[in-house]
């Protein structure tokens, strides 16, 4: 609850600096980086985002959670996870399926002879 606690007031902070054009664009999806922070038991600095919460239909601050391929943002007033894959993630699974495809096709070529 802690966390919660602060992270509606780092929201506080940071959102009256948004333009009305940056709002928008976090209402339509985007997810806008506001900070770094490293907080008490943190090994490092993290990103933090502004993001639109689409099931309290109001703004929120979180930083990355999970696995890259997996990775959410959480609204510290519903508790909902954000879908924040970076785009590039499934262009490097399709990549990896191909080459496993071609080394499979490979293999298999050579034992037919």
């Amino acid at each position: 609850m802690e966390r919660f606690l602060l992270d509606a007031a780092q929201l506080r902070k940071y959102l009256p600096a948004l333009s009305e054009s940056q709002k928008n664009a976090i209402r339509n999806g985007k997810k806008i980086k506001v900070a770094e922070e490293q907080r008490e038991g943190w090994t490092g600095k993290l990103p933090f985002y502004i993001f639109w919460c689409p099931t309290c239909d109001n703004f929120s601050y979180d930083y990355p959670h999970g696995f890259i391929e997996t990775q959410y943002l959480t609204c510290h007033k519903c508790s909902k996870r954000i879908d924040f894959r970076p785009w590039w993630v499934e262009l490097a699974q399709l990549w990896e399926l191909i080459k496993w495809m071609c080394r499979r096709d490979k293999k298999n070529a050579g034992g037919a002879k």
